[in-house]
């Protein structure tokens, strides 16, 4: 009886460690969680980084989704970190929820931290995300459990907001001709370079456009994803290879 047992918990053991090492894909059943809310809706999340990490709630942009936090899955497991991100109602799996406002969600995340019981975590967002976020950290009973600074990239702003820049505002009405106007040269470049990579098609064949892309991600330019960045300047993580993202991109 007692090999049994012993047998058992090596196995689990077994079990346990391959989950931790096992990168997070997006078909995988971290990447696929669902779980139902008190209301009867559902919200769907993923994770990734170390499982038995210190927890770290994301927050992404305007058209992100859960899967934006798979490209956080190597560095979180460097530095012991759990990395959770849940969809907003209408999202992924998530129910919509018809004239919701910023508090819902963070109601629906604090049954969330509930579900998964998340006493201690840290708050990670980008863009708009930081809405989302900041509510979240008006929550009393979350705000209860944040034990870390939160961390804010490029937080997004109404632009009626103050500080904001008049020629943003001015900008929504016009973009195109506010660009051209004060930096044609810059524009002109950009577009010349859309056209060079193949995104902008200029009777290329299909062999040349994919080319020209591959050119493009084995650039030294080639910028790191805003979440990688993101860590990379708040010194959370290294900055990653050129190999590594060219990887990263490409998969």
């Amino acid at each position: 009886m007692l090999r049994l047992e012993a047998a058992a918990a090596a196995a689990e053991a077994a079990a346990a460690e391959a989950e931790r090492n096992a990168p997070v894909e997006v078909a995988s059943s971290r990447a696929n969680q669902v779980f139902s809310l008190g209301d009867g809706r559902f919200l769907s999340y993923a994770e990734a980084g170390d499982p038995n990490g210190f927890p770290v709630l994301c927050f992404f942009g305007i058209g992100g989704s859960r899967y934006l936090v798979l490209l956080l899955d190597d560095v979180a497991r460097q530095f012991g970190l759990r990395v959770i991100s849940p969809d907003r109602p209408g999202f992924g799996r998530s129910t919509i929820l018809d004239n919701r406002t910023f508090s819902d969600f963070g109601q629906d995340v604090e049954s969330l931290c509930d579900f998964l019981n998340i006493q201690k975590m840290g708050i990670w967002s980008y863009s708009v995300g930081c809405a989302y976020a900041a509510v979240c950290c008006l929550q009393p009973r979350l705000k209860q459990r944040l034990v870390a600074k939160i961390t804010l990239i490029s937080p997004w702003v109404p632009l009626t907001a103050p500080g904001v820049p008049m020629h943003f505002s001015i900008a929504r009405f016009f973009p195109h001709s506010v660009a051209e106007f004060l930096k044609p040269q810059d524009v002109s470049d950009k577009r010349a370079e859309l056209k060079r990579r193949g995104q902008l098609s200029s009777g290329q064949s299909t062999d040349d456009t994919i080319k020209n892309n591959q050119r493009a991600l084995s650039s030294d330019n080639l910028a790191m994803s805003a979440p990688s960045a993101g860590l990379y300047r708040f010194g959370v993580a290294s900055e990653p290879t050129l190999s590594q993202r060219s990887s990263k991109i490409i998969n």
